[in-house]
């Protein structure tokens, strides 16, 4: 996903000695600015496709964030369209950043103003989706479902299938509010991509399933050139020879070998593939809701076969900028190994998940990836008549304490009076209660549970 620079230039800003400049285009006030009304070291750009530190999420969606200080333009510069690009030594334009001005905050004496922009997932992660939504024609495709929401967003989008495109789904929501953010994550978890927003202003789906940070292989004296290795991946390595610090942990995130895809812990129509062990869960998602096991069988299926090679190594380094490099680029460092007594160089390759540009003559890069060795362990699914009665009591009472609550006053009043019955809160007490059953709940049984459920009459 490496951004197409020249050769020339990409060896340009490894150096970091040459002179860079930024231009700031706001298209629709037909403004333009450039590094003599910029202050300093003030840019900075944040992108991410998973910055957690728990268990891996592959689903991305997280929006990039760039922030600089200008000269005061005395113009109205808040929600306005902003692109931002970049160039090296004289050479070419590269666009670096594309979105929108989030805020504006005078700084400085009032002298320059610190623009905070978002691209455009940011802008509409809260905008309702249903009315698109509704207007569909179910049962309908993840596909269609994701050209709806990229069109109800306004941008373009990587083309590209991805692996449970094709599924049918019913409708399931009949009303109220989808959030944008919520429906592309639900779309990018089934299909086991980081949804992301390049330089571009483009929705791009990207893929880790590919070990591209696990290279050079088979051994460190076999590339052909500094910035290219031998791999198992289609994309290039970039080699970065020019650093402040590596460090990395002595795991990797493990192979996923198993995927359970379910509505929550009590569905006995879950969907899973593959043996016990490292496991990969998807609950709750908006798009599985109303589908059957064998269609869950088949979702979970592939995305086994999608995920189980997104095996990475958490690391950070800090270098000199490069502009040129995304998430989900792989890169490759020297580091020395000092075990033995004297150094020993190795080559060390790592999948960018998060990046942290800042500066501009002296601009610096910091990468990362973060992740668990293993997955938390999922608990199986009670599959059984215990666990289908529990959930139906779940659901009784569920719709006893809505009515409780939706009692008009009167009524209220009536059932209360003289009765010895009293409601507060959740709970309904009875002047002696008669306890219909106390005997444990079994399979097949229709008797109620110690402490369950308590039947009382007047």
């Amino acid at each position: 996903m490496a951004i197409n620079y020249t050769d020339s230039d990409k060896a340009k800003f490894m150096t970091g000695q040459y002179v860079k400049e930024i231009k700031l285009y706001f298209p629709y006030k037909s403004l333009t600015i450039l590094n003599d009304e910029i202050y300093a070291e003030s840019l900075s750009l944040e992108e991410s496709i998973f910055d957690g530190n728990g268990e891996l999420s592959i689903v991305g969606c997280i929006s990039n964030r760039f922030s600089i200080e200008i000269r005061n333009q005395g113009v109205q510069l808040k929600n306005e369209s902003i692109q931002v690009s970049i160039r090296i030594d004289g050479g070419n334009w590269y666009r670096l950043f594309t979105g929108y001005v989030d805020s504006v905050e005078t700084v400085r004496d009032r002298s320059y103003q610190k623009l905070q922009c978002y691209d455009v997932l940011y802008k509409y992660q809260d905008k309702n989706f249903f009315d698109t939504y509704d207007h569909l024609n179910f049962p309908t495709t993840i596909y269609n479902l994701r050209n709806a929401l990229c069109n109800f967003m306004g941008i373009s989008q990587q083309q590209t299938t991805l692996v449970n495109d094709s599924y049918q789904i019913p409708k399931m929501i009949d009303g109220g509010e989808i959030a944008v953010i919520d429906a592309l994550r639900a779309i990018c978890q089934i299909n086991g991509v980081f949804g992301k927003v390049d330089n571009l202003g483009v929705l791009h789906y990207v893929d880790l399933s590919i070990p591209s940070g696990y290279l050079p292989y088979p051994s460190d004296d076999l590339f052909p050139a500094s910035d290219l290795y031998p791999s198992n991946s289609e994309q290039e390595t970039i080699y970065i020879d020019s650093y402040r610090n590596v460090a990395f942990e002595d795991y990797d995130v493990a192979e996923i070998t198993e995927v359970t895809v379910r509505e929550g812990a009590n569905d006995t129509e879950y969907g899973h593939a593959g043996t016990i062990g490292n496991a990969l869960l998807i609950e709750g998602n908006m798009w599985t809701q109303g589908l059957t096991e064998n269609v869950k069988d088949g979702i979970a299926q592939n995305l086994l076969d999608k995920v189980k090679y997104t095996v990475y190594q958490p690391f950070e380094a800090t270098s000199v900028g490069l502009p040129f490099v995304e998430c989900g680029d792989a890169i490759a460092y020297y580091v020395y190994d000092y075990s033995s007594g004297s150094p020993v160089t190795h080559v060390m390759g790592f999948s960018v998940m998060t990046r942290y540009l800042k500066g501009i003559q002296w601009m610096t890069d910091t990468f990362s990836a973060n992740g668990l060795e293993y997955q938390p362990e999922v608990k199986p699914v009670q599959n059984d008549t215990t666990s289908q009665e529990i959930t139906n009591i779940e659901n009784n009472l569920s719709s006893v304490q809505t009515s409780v609550t939706n009692l008009e006053s009167d009524k209220q009043d009536k059932l209360t009076a003289g009765t010895g019955i009293s409601i507060n809160s959740n709970t309904i007490s009875v002047t002696n209660p008669i306890y219909i059953s106390q005997t444990d709940l079994t399979p097949g049984s229709s008797s109620l549970a110690t402490n369950a459920v308590w039947l009382v009459y007047e």
